[in-house]
């Protein structure tokens, strides 16, 4: 869904490149009519002064008005010559680009690379070019080279929001977190309501350790988008990571109530109902996770400790067999069984 939405995107963006150029050289032509304009009356005074010259027979005159004449009406050819040659590279500008953009779309990174290149010699300053080409760089984990290219973009464009964004999502990848959040800062300075920024910096946020400040950027990125339940879930995360339990239930509960089928908050919501001891609320919240994601076995893991605390010690073992499968969960796992055979040998 993620690459049909990026295509979406970039057929926009095309569209709208091929419309501005083709505005911007509308403007050009009616600036370079207007001039044609007046070389036209130039050459039509000129004309009739040489006629009023000849019937005087005012020689030195109409040699001189000759000379005048030539010189406007080399200024029209060069004129004209030079409106076809800049509609010629505004034309070839806008193809390469969108060569660029197809290649992009097609994940042939290279081949978008090379062909965004072309669009930037004809153009140094063309911010879309540099974005794209940071695109097709960060698909290939060439990080640096995908951060000059956004640089480029927003030096050329320091409202350019989106490439802020990207450039915020490359630092994070490398776990410069401070620079990310710096990115993420621009955008907001770009867009003050931008809510995926404000989610964003709250992931780096709770990366850092730094909970609280966590928490605020999920409720403003929720505050500017009603809706959205990664917000939510996050806030819960950092939340119980606070030690708030009730308050991450509640954050969870709003996550599934805009995303029913949205597994992790109700594995989130389970774990935190397991530590309160509320297993029958945490036992619903697992079996809800795994009716929509049946193979994630840390779902089983809560399901197992919801069944042991309610001392369903069947039910409980049959949970924990199903996850010593995972290997990551196996010692973990394998200790819970050894408690609920002792648990059983004591009935």
């Amino acid at each position: 869904m993620r690459g049909v939405h990026i295509m979406r995107l970039w057929r926009i963006a095309s569209v709208l490149l091929v419309f501005s150029i083709v505005l911007f050289w509308q403007g050009v032509v009616v600036a370079q009519d207007t001039t044609l304009v007046q070389i036209e009356q130039k050459l039509a005074e000129t004309r009739q002064k040489m006629e009023e010259a000849t019937k005087n027979n005012d020689r030195a005159l109409y040699e001189k008005l000759k000379k005048d004449y030539e010189y406007w009406i080399a200024a029209k050819k060069r004129l004209v010559a030079s409106a076809n040659f800049n509609a010629k590279l505004a034309r070839e500008k806008a193809d390469a680009f969108n060569q660029g953009n197809r290649a992009l779309q097609l994940g042939r990174y290279k081949q978008a690379i090379e062909a965004y290149k072309k669009s930037i010699q004809l153009d140094s300053t063309f911010a879309l070019a540099y974005y794209g080409m940071g695109l097709a760089y960060k698909k290939m984990h060439r990080y640096q080279q995908a951060l000059d290219a956004y640089k480029k973009a927003v030096h050329f464009n320091p409202q350019y929001s989106k490439a802020y964004f990207a450039m915020g999502a490359v630092y994070r990848s490398l776990k410069k977190f401070n620079s990310a959040l710096e990115a993420y800062s621009m955008v907001l300075h770009c867009d003050s309501t931008d809510y995926r920024a404000y989610y964003e910096m709250g992931v780096v946020y709770a990366k850092l350790g730094q909970n609280r400040k966590a928490i605020e950027a999920f409720r403003k990125a929720t505050y500017y988008k009603s809706d959205y339940y990664k917000a939510y879930s996050a806030m819960g995360a950092a939340q119980v990571e606070l030690g708030k339990l009730g308050e991450a239930i509640r954050s969870f509960q709003n996550a599934v109530t805009f995303k029913p089928d949205y597994y992790t908050a109700y594995y989130r919501m389970a774990r935190a109902y397991n530590d309160l001891g509320k297993y029958k609320q945490a036992l619903e919240a697992a079996l809800n996770c795994l009716k929509y994601k049946p193979d994630y076995i840390p779902a089983r893991v809560e399901t197992g400790r919801a069944y042991m605390g309610l001392k369903q010690w069947d039910k409980a073992l049959k949970e924990y067999q199903a996850a010593a499968k995972d290997p990551r969960w196996r010692q973990y796992v394998q200790y819970q069984i050894e408690e609920i055979k002792r648990h059983k040998a004591g009935e």
